[in-house]
């Protein structure tokens, strides 16, 4: 198959029509094919990691390849159904659990380990990394996409829920714990792991990856805040002014670091 028909079809097998989503899908793709080409290795014949996979927004176009795809998530509502839509459209190629990205545990070697919107969730990252290298081989490729935690996107959610929260306190309604940022209940409890308890620059999401054993490979920008047009209006118009943003004023970043042994 060629490349581009290769990569629609990638692009395609998700489950939300957003071009942002559109853009990291293609990223992704992109770079499991350099992992591919650069080793020698048949896309076919690789094993690939999706950690936290949500309700499969990755694993799915990852199973288009006909690599191994495995993947987990703690949210077991979720799992439910990623195992109901692989039974449907009788996939054969995804092995799916529920699991905690401490206490994962597999034998396999991957060849890449995707960690999509995952890092600003962990109350613990190193130990998370620790947990997850041992799955690595010399050069494995580590795919990371992460929020601007000082963005203006983030920035303006938590100032929402923040106000939200307080006025239905006064008013004596159920709030979301999640965004209480005076909560009293340890913020790294299960009740918050969907919460953001998580916040990076670009320079030191990157160092505190590299002090760990990898080495940066690719960088892009992921979206702006122009993002919401597309969102509204179907269109694509942020993809054409993402490059001219400076890396402080995006709504988040795409990385590939390469394990080193």
């Amino acid at each position: 198959m060629e490349d581009k028909e290769e990569m629609e079809k990638f692009i395609k097998n998700k489950n939300y029509n957003f071009h942002s989503l559109n853009e990291k899908l293609k990223f992704i793709y992109l770079m499991i094919k350099e992992y591919s080409r650069n080793n020698n290795k048949n896309i076919k014949e690789l094993n690939i990691l999706d950690v936290g996979c949500g309700d499969g927004n990755i694993t799915f176009p990852l199973s288009t390849l006909e690599c191994n795809v495995t993947s987990f998530d703690m949210d077991e509502e979720l799992i439910n159904s990623v195992k109901r839509k692989i039974e449907q459209n009788k996939i054969k190629n995804i092995t799916i659990k529920v699991e905690n990205c401490y206490t994962f545990e597999d034998d396999k070697i991957y060849d890449v380990i995707i960690a999509s919107e995952i890092f600003e969730h962990l109350s613990d990252p190193v130990k998370f990394i620790n947990k997850i290298k041992r799955n690595m081989a010399d050069g494995s490729y580590f795919i990371i996409t992460i929020p601007n935690g000082y963005g203006i996107w983030d920035l303006s959610i938590m100032t929402f829920y923040y106000l939200k929260n307080k006025l239905f306190k006064i008013i004596g309604r159920n709030y979301d714990v999640r965004y209480d940022i005076n909560i009293n209940e340890d913020p790294h409890s299960e009740e918050r792991l969907h919460g953001h308890i998580q916040k990076y620059t670009k320079n030191e999401f990157i160092d505190s990856i590299e002090n760990l054993g990898f080495n940066l490979k690719q960088f892009r920008n992921s979206n702006s805040p122009l993002a919401i047009i597309d969102i509204i209006f179907k269109s694509s118009i942020d993809n054409k002014f993402i490059n001219i943003f400076p890396n402080w004023a995006v709504n988040g970043w795409y990385f590939v670091f390469e394990f080193e042994e």
